[in-house]
Formats: C-alpha cells, sequence, structure tokens
C-alpha cells in the first residue's frame, strides 16, 4: 500500500504466488476499508489500513490473469464476483462472494461467505463487468467447439442463479479476456472481442452484444487479444491487439460504431 500523495510505501504483505504469469489487478471497497486481490487460488480481503488480512477464501482451482469485481449497488449488501481457471479447456466457474457485515435484516452472510458458484465454461482472464443488477462474463470456447460465449447472471441472486441468456460467438473464435459494458441512448450493450491462434491483422473479431437479451448487434473484424474493448465517449472502440510473430503484429485498431454495423477505421499498425 502506497501514500497517494507522495508514493511512500505506507505497508507490504505477502501473498501466494503468482500462477502462470498471471496479471490481475485489485480492486477496492473504500466503504468496507479492505482491498480485494486475486492471487494463486485464493481471492484475499486486505485492511486498506495496514495490510493486514480481512478474511480469505480459497477456490478449487486456480486464479489466472482475471480481476475481481466489487459491486456496491445495495447498501449493506456490497459483493465480489471472481472468475477461477480450470486449466487449458478444463471446467470454471463465476462465484459470488459477501463483502458486507452480517446484518439481521439486510444481510444474513458473513464477510468472505460465498453465497455461490456457477459453471461458466472454460475460460482465462475472464474479468467479469455488471451493469442494473446484472453480471456478464465470458468463456474461451476450447469445451464448446471453439466457439467463445457470454453468459449474464442476476447479480443480486443469493443461490446458484441459472444464466439469463448465453451469446455464442458466430465467428469460431474464443474469448481469453475480460469484456465491457455500456449504455447507450437508453440501451445497454456488452462488447468483447476474441482471439485467434493464428491468421492475420482480420483474424478475429469484436463483437457488440444487446446486454438485455443476448442478441448479436454486430461483429467485425479484429487482430486476435485477449484485452477488454474500450469504448469512448463518442461510441468509438480502441482496442488493443495482437503479439509479435505467428501471423500477427501487436496494434492498437479504433473503431466506429454505426449502430447496426461497426467499421475499423485504423490500426496503428496498418498501412
Amino acid at each position: 500500500g502506497l501514500d497517494a500523495e507522495d508514493g511512500q510505501v505506507v505497508w507490504t504483505t505477502p501473498i501466494p504466488a503468482l500462477q502462470f504469469g498471471s496479471w490481475t489487478t485489485p480492486a477496492l471497497d473504500p466503504e468496507e476499508r479492505i482491498v480485494l486481490l486475486a492471487s494463486g487460488s485464493s481471492l484475499l480481503a486486505l485492511r486498506t489500513s495496514d495490510g493486514s488480512q480481512a478474511w480469505r477464501h480459497d477456490f478449487n482451482g486456480l486464479l489466472v490473469n482475471a480481476s475481481p469485481l466489487v459491486l456496491r449497488d445495495i447498501p449493506g449488501q456490497h459483493r465480489v464476483y471472481m472468475t477461477d481457471y480450470g486449466g487449458f479447456g478444463g471446467p470454471t466457474s463465476l462465484s459470488c462472494i459477501n463483502l458486507s457485515p452480517r446484518h439481521p435484516t439486510l444481510n444474513p452472510f458473513d464477510p468472505g461467505q460465498l453465497l455461490w458458484s456457477v459453471p461458466t465454461g472454460s475460460s482465462n482472464g475472464a474479468s467479469p463487468a455488471a451493469l442494473s443488477g446484472v453480471v456478464y462474463v465470458t468463456s474461451s470456447g476450447l469445451d464448446a467447439g471453439g466457439a467463445g460465449e457470454i453468459r449474464a447472471f442476476d447479480a443480486g441472486a443469493t443461490s446458484p442463479p441459472t444464466p439469463l441468456w448465453i451469446f455464442t460467438n458466430p465467428r469460431t473464435e474464443g474469448f481469453f479476456g475480460g469484456l465491457c459494458v455500456r449504455e447507450q441512448n437508453g440501451n445497454a450493450f456488452v462488447f468483447a472481442a476474441s482471439y485467434a491462434f493464428d491468421g492475420g491483422l482480420d483474424s478475429s473479431n469484436l463483437v457488440k452484444v444487446n446486454a438485455r437479451t443476448g442478441g448479436l448487434v454486430w461483429s467485425v473484424n479484429a487482430n486476435r487479444t485477449a484485452s477488454i474493448p474500450v469504448v469512448l465517449d463518442d461510441g468509438r472502440i480502441a482496442l488493443a491487439t495482437g503479439l509479435q510473430g505467428f501471423g500477427s503484429v501487436p496494434t492498437v485498431q479504433l473503431f466506429r460504431d454505426d449502430g447496426a454495423s461497426a467499421v475499423r477505421l485504423w490500426g496503428t499498425a496498418e498501412s
């Protein structure tokens, strides 16, 4: 923990070793005064004051490349959502864990208590996103013929929910990263981009999906990526993509959303 004013280290605390070169960002619940970190096979809740452990939840699988999502929409019922990693093509799940103190009427759960865990299809780096009481998560499709999927769940459920809908990528490529959900003109949409294991700068795709129904709005060719699309205030979408070699190259691509279709405007590595 660093002092935001001068960058001095205020506290340090040991954490389980990261696995498979995992990258994950902490999430903060300022009201409960904890920071949440996924490392190894554990989700740690550390007190922001001194880094001491408030609680710890151990998963059956590892936590790889995915970050926890904190929702504070309902007072006294804060929750964190986390996906695990069951191996390349193995079973994975989305879990909901309580953050708030137990309350006789508002919240019958203890901090760190698991409310539910549901299968989501094989995934890797599937950081969840949420909007208006719904939590969304991607899958790689490695257990489903290679076509990635997006699932929507009731974020307020207190027992294992069934998906509100499941979207399957029309292109047989998987989602190996998180997603973005945005409101636009009174509607809500999910944006996600896929990763192909071969091909050039058009080998994968970026999709826009109706967040309420799971219906495809549009799909446009994109370079392979495991990153999260960034929807700009003017509706354009920026996407960090690519790797050096294997028919690809690192590039940032920018897309214009025309409503029912999309166009790639440019890429930093494209002529």
